[in-house]
């Protein structure tokens, strides 16, 4: 309990000293009501906490439904430049709208009666599977529902952290996502087994607790890692804040016009090498060695010129396979022009020349070839 207290006061300080950065808004929310979500079961499970369980009871279940998009958008918000979001995104309010609706006839209820229910959970805790607190679902199908939608929206989160590049940033990006979402896992887990058995002191659940236990550890010790996270970024090495994923709205370095000019020269001459792009084994890593300038320098420049390491390597690749797709007319197989362009297969390269070219690599030989 004290642990889960911790790293909600440090979720909520979070929240409050970066509350104009759009990513930790969104990061600070998601890491609250996980915790007030563990601390709510940890609550209804024990004996005492009578008040607490009671409050934190049923009534704060339409919150746990904003945890999700709330993951998902600091993920967007984080990988994504100048990320707004619009109105549109308000459908990802609906779960918790529905579920303020669903629970309107619990909250209306008599408190000594609150107070007399959760009072029996630790000696009966598959009553909460009996009793009904939604005018919608019970409440397996609650938990169900929760259970789907949380790792829905990480499993999206995770999915848009692969389409990246990795680096510094997503590798971060992606031990958090990988902790939360061992974390949820495990969590259901136990609560199934709890509602399932009625049982609290099994070898099982209590090796699940101590896992969890292990897996927050390690989540504060992620965070703790970034100290841009809880110290003033004016303190911090501005090299460093280039490789945060939480500052990139913010706090933004700008590079000089001499350096623009520089990068901009040794780009143009390293894309005329074809063949360092199509080498499969080179990376960002290469490209800046090869352009010899700092990392967090030639980001920010791809950044503000509106495009990346990769999306530079595959306009390069394009043009190699649209070069032999044009050669003396000839038809050759997509196994073929992937290969000799350096695409890793031929539906990575269907979907790209598709994604650059708006026409397949069939109809693109067709047209200029008819």
């Amino acid at each position: 309990m004290e642990l889960l207290s911790l790293v909600l006061v440090f979720s909520i300080y979070i929240f409050l000293k970066n509350r104009k950065n759009i990513q930790l808004f969104f990061l600070s929310t998601s890491l609250s009501i996980f915790i007030i979500y563990a601390i709510a079961h940890y609550t209804v499970n024990s004996e005492g906490y009578t008040v607490l369980k009671a409050i934190l009871f049923n009534h704060f279940t339409p919150l746990y439904l904003i945890a999700g998009p709330s993951f998902y958008f600091f993920i967007k918000a984080s990988i994504t430049d100048n990320f707004k979001p619009k109105k549109r995104d308000l459908i990802h309010l609906m779960p918790f709208i529905i579920q303020i609706i669903g629970i309107s006839e619990y909250t209306l209820i008599p408190w000594s009666e609150k107070i007399s229910i959760v009072q029996d959970f630790y000696l009966n805790p598959e009553m909460q599977s009996q009793i009904n607190v939604n005018l919608f679902f019970k409440s397996e199908t609650n938990y169900i529902i929760r259970f789907i939608h949380l790792t829905g929206y990480i499993a999206v989160s995770t999915l848009l952290l692969r389409k990246e590049e990795k680096n510094k940033k997503t590798k971060k990006l992606t031990r958090i996502t990988f902790i939360i979402f061992s974390l949820l896992v495990l969590y259901y887990l136990h609560v199934f087994l709890i509602l399932s058995d009625g049982v609290f002191n099994t070898v099982f659940v209590k090796v699940i607790i101590y896992t969890d236990l292990i897996l927050l550890f390690l989540l504060i010790l992620e965070l703790a890692k970034s100290p841009e996270l809880y110290i003033d970024s004016k303190k911090i090495r501005k090299s460093y804040l280039a490789d945060s994923p939480y500052l990139k709205n913010s706090n933004s370095i700008a590079v000089s016009e001499e350096d623009k000019i520089i990068l901009k020269l040794r780009i143009e001459n390293i894309k005329k090498d074809t063949d360092f792009f199509i080498n499969s084994e080179n990376n960002f890593r290469s490209f800046a060695t090869r352009i010899n300038y700092p990392d967090h320098i030639i980001r920010r420049y791809l950044g503000s010129e509106k495009t990346s390491y990769v999306d530079i390597k595959n306009k390069v690749r394009l043009l190699k396979a649209k070069e032999i797709l044009n050669e003396n007319n000839r038809s050759f197989s997509l196994d073929y022009v992937a290969e000799k362009s350096g695409f890793k297969s031929r539906s990575n390269f269907f979907t790209i020349f598709k994604k650059y070219e708006r026409v397949t690599p069939t109809e693109f030989h067709t047209k200029k070839n008819s």
